[in-house]
């Protein structure tokens, strides 16, 4: 059975930087992301990361100079065939109000 989405999902071709806990000694991964929402991002990867792990995110939206810095937590993982070969759900877990607005601002102005 599924569940419905909480939030409206935007398509995007962001490059998404995450780094995995301890934050300060983990290098930077890349991933590009497929689509956004105020809750989450849908991100491609070649690391399989495990459900429920946590990862600082990293990754900067239109008409905003700040990156948007987040932590997002792993809640799906789907292996598929392409050059990442994992695709994967991460939920916003810890995420500052003010940012939280400007990425809903961002997905308002690309409806």
């Amino acid at each position: 059975m599924h569940k419905k989405r909480k939030h409206h999902r935007h398509q995007t071709s962001h490059i998404v930087q995450f780094k995995l806990p301890p934050v300060s000694d983990a290098a930077f991964e890349l991933s590009a992301a497929e689509n956004v929402s105020e809750g989450g991002i849908c991100l491609h990867t070649s690391q399989l990361l495990p459900v429920y792990k946590l990862l600082k995110l990293y990754f900067s939206i239109p008409q905003c100079e700040d990156r948007i810095s987040c932590v997002g937590k792993v809640v799906w993982v789907k292996n598929v065939k392409s050059y990442h070969p994992f695709k994967m759900g991460i939920e916003f877990v810890k995420i500052d109000e003010h940012t939280k607005k400007k990425v809903i601002n961002h997905l308002q102005l690309t409806q």
